[in-house]
C-alpha cells in the first residue's frame, strides 16, 4: 500500500458516515489535497486532537481501496492554541480557505504560497490575541490573496495604464479588474468595460508594495481610506478571476 507524508494546513472538515471525517487541506508537497480520516469522531481516536483547522500538521497517508487518501498519522506543530478572539480569527481564516478552494486546482504545489499561508495564519493568531484591528486583519488576508494571484500568473498592471501603456500620474486614476490593472483618465475614455475610480493615488502605491514577495502589510503606515480601498480592489480582482462572489467575503462585509 502506497504511503506518503506531507506538511499540511487543514482548511475545512466535513463529517461523513458514522465516525469518519473528510478534510480539505493545503500541503507544501502536493498543493491542495482532499483526504479522509477513518473513525476520527470516535471518543478514543488518536487522530482527533491532531487534525485541527488552520494549524500546521505533519501527516502520513495511505491510499484506501476507494482511492481516498487516508490519514493514518498526524502530529500538529506547537502554535500555542487558538487566540482569545477566536471568532474573528476563524471568520478571516474562512475567507482564506474559500479562496484556496476556489482558486487553486488539486495537487498543484506552490511551496512559497504554503510558507505565506503559514506566516499569515500565525500573524492573525497574534493579532487576535487581544481586541483585533479588523481592518488590519483584512489587509493581511488581502496581501496573501494578492500574492497568490501573482504566483498563479494574474499579475495586474500597476506601473502604467493597462489600456494605453502611458505612464501613470497621481490624478484621475481608476482600477479595472476586467482588463487587469490601473487605468489613466485617457484610458477610461477608451474603455468599454466598467472601472472603479480610485480616491487616492496612494492605493496604487500600496498595491505595488503588496505585490512584492515580502510580507509587509503590518509594517506600512497608511490612511484607513487607502487600506479599505486597497482591500476592495484586491477582492474585486479575485472575484473577477473566479467569475463568482466569495460567500465569506460577502459575510464579512455585512458584519
Amino acid at each position: 500500500m502506497r504511503q506518503s507524508k506531507a506538511t499540511a494546513i487543514i482548511l475545512h472538515a466535513a463529517d461523513i458516515f458514522d465516525a469518519d471525517r473528510s478534510y480539505l487541506m493545503y500541503t507544501r508537497e502536493q498543493g491542495k489535497l482532499r483526504a479522509r480520516a477513518k473513525g476520527v469522531r470516535r471518543p478514543k481516536s488518536r487522530l482527533a486532537g491532531n487534525l485541527l483547522p488552520y494549524v500546521t500538521t505533519e501527516l502520513e497517508f495511505v491510499v484506501g481501496e476507494s482511492g481516498w487518501e487516508l490519514i493514518v498519522q498526524a502530529q500538529t506543530h506547537e502554535t500555542g492554541g487558538y487566540p482569545e478572539e477566536s471568532l474573528a480569527f476563524f471568520q478571516y481564516a474562512e475567507l482564506i480557505a474559500e479562496t484556496v478552494d476556489k482558486l487553486l486546482p488539486d495537487r498543484e504545489a506552490h511551496p512559497e504560497f504554503f510558507d505565506g499561508l503559514e506566516y499569515t495564519l500565525d500573524r492573525m493568531r497574534h493579532l487576535c490575541a487581544k481586541d483585533p484591528d479588523k481592518g488590519l486583519l483584512m489587509l493581511i488576508v488581502a496581501e496573501l490573496v494578492f500574492k497568490l494571484l501573482i504566483v498563479l500568473g494574474y499579475h495586474p498592471e500597476l506601473e502604467r495604464c493597462v489600456v494605453t501603456g502611458e505612464a501613470l500620474t497621481p490624478q484621475g486614476l481608476a482600477w479595472s479588474s476586467q482588463v487587469g490593472g490601473v487605468v489613466s483618465e485617457e484610458g477610461m475614455r477608451n474603455m468599454s468595460v466598467p472601472s472603479m475610480p480610485l480616491r487616492s493615488s496612494r492605493t496604487v502605491v500600496l498595491l505595488r508594495q503588496l505585490a512584492r514577495p515580502q510580507f509587509v502589510a503590518e509594517r506600512l503606515a497608511m490612511d484607513e481610506e487607502v487600506r479599505i480601498e486597497t482591500c476592495r480592489v484586491i477582492f474585486d480582482y479575485l472575484q473577477t478571476q473566479l467569475g463568482k462572489p466569495l460567500k465569506s467575503y460577502v459575510v464579512l462585509g455585512q458584519l
